[in-house]
């Protein structure tokens, strides 16, 4: 999924809150097992890459940055490899740097 309805655009954007302190959007929509969802199918921070940055290139899981798993900031969202993600996995909070991009417009 790279393209959301007008609809589901505006539904996407109706469920997430931006944190002043880490510039992370926070996903404030349904969570199954402490992930973020949406329309019960799919990980918003899925949607959130493919929107912005283009789909997830096979064989690739998307890494936050920001050590945040309810963060939806493309910015903020890595494609990389699985074990790269594992060793990631124990690091501390991790500053992220440069601009965050602007939430599309309704």
């Amino acid at each position: 999924m790279s393209r959301l309805t007008y609809r589901e655009e505006t539904q996407f954007l109706d469920r997430i809150r931006q944190d002043p302190s880490s510039d992370c959007w926070l996903w404030c929509g349904a969570k199954a097992k402490g992930y973020p969802f949406f329309q019960g199918c799919s990980k918003a921070y899925h949607i959130s890459y493919q929107v912005f940055k283009g789909p997830i290139p096979r064989g690739l899981v998307i890494d936050h940055l920001c050590c945040q798993k309810m963060c939806v900031n493309p910015s903020h969202l890595e494609a990389v490899t699985h074990g790269e993600n594992s060793r990631r996995g124990n690091r501390p909070h991790l500053p992220v740097n440069g601009d965050t991009p602007k939430q599309p417009s309704r």
